[in-house]
């Protein structure tokens, strides 16, 4: 029996049972745990929903789009601000109608070592199902995702069934027994969360655990970390452009989307750059009547 060297507390007794061999080179052993209940309950944890922006790359999602934007739009433009408060909850709603969002679902690490040719195979064609049939919708296109994913668990089933026997028989043998702190050492490292934080020390050095708290830490520390002033030398006074100053020009703003990358991170109001370009003309429109509309 493998325990952590931490939790070695919680043992109170342990002890093998004299008679006959369990299996061939094994007796019973007893052990007896104290563990305390709690009636913590443990928060489920959720991933960020996240706008499949990547679905405007296909011309028919891209049309509907744009189609919808231009139409629920407000053409005029009174305050710039409640404009574009405005404007972006309508691209943001229509994005989520026609381009779908993400599950938020978090990835977990899942044990793979017991993975054959036929599993790989049968899973890779229970996806490429079920890509078919959230594009197009069709009855026949689920029923092959249904009977694909159903066959892709049965080899699943199979090949876990028959790498298991191969492993408790391997264990019998002495090359085998190392096995078993390799499957320890593994089951406890795939606990580990690499890619969220469980727990942090507040400012004060005391750890916390709860979703909450941590963002809440992660908000101090960014506040502090870009608020906080330093000293600056000024070379000069900026004194101001008394001359005309000309408007943006439409040339402007289409060049500006142009040198604009697609895939970066959004602005704070969640809107990428591929928004604007799915817009097309009419969208490089917008954006130059919303800089001319300024005070």
């Amino acid at each position: 029996m493998l325990y952590r060297r931490c939790d070695r507390v919680e043992i109170q007794d342990c002890k093998v049972i004299p008679g006959d061999h369990v299996t061939a080179q094994h007796r019973l052993v007893t052990l007896d745990l104290a563990i305390m209940v709690t009636q913590k309950q443990i928060e489920k944890r959720q991933g960020l929903k996240r706008i499949k922006w990547f679905k405007l790359k296909y011309p028919e999602k891209k049309m509907e789009f744009k189609e919808r934007v231009l139409n629920e739009l407000e053409p005029q433009i009174i305050d710039v601000e409640d404009w574009w408060n405005r404007s972006s909850g309508v691209i943001l709603r229509v994005a989520r109608e026609v381009l779908g969002e993400s599950t938020g679902k978090i990835i977990e690490n899942k044990e793979t070592w017991w993975f054959n040719e036929e599993v790989q195979q049968k899973t890779q064609l229970k996806k490429e199902a079920k890509k078919k049939h959230e594009q197009t919708r069709e009855e026949a296109d689920r029923v092959a995702y249904k009977q694909c994913n159903k066959e892709a668990k049965t080899a699943v089933a199979i090949a876990k069934a028959e790498a298991y026997d191969q492993l408790y028989n391997e264990l019998e043998t002495k090359e085998g027994q190392g096995k078993i702190f390799r499957l320890a050492k593994q089951r406890n490292k795939s606990t580990r969360d690499i890619t969220h934080i469980r727990q942090m020390k507040d400012e004060n050095g005391k750890v916390i655990r709860k979703e909450s708290d941590i963002v809440e830490r992660w908000k101090q520390y960014f506040e502090h970390l870009l608020n906080k002033e330093n000293e600056r030398l000024i070379h000069g006074s900026g004194d101001p452009n008394h001359g005309m100053v000309r408007d943006i020009s439409k040339d402007e703003v289409e060049l500006s989307l142009k040198k604009m990358k697609s895939g970066k991170a959004p602005c704070p109001d969640m809107l990428p750059v591929e928004a604007w370009k799915a817009l097309g003309d009419e969208g490089v429109h917008i954006l130059s009547a919303s800089t001319r509309a300024q005070p």
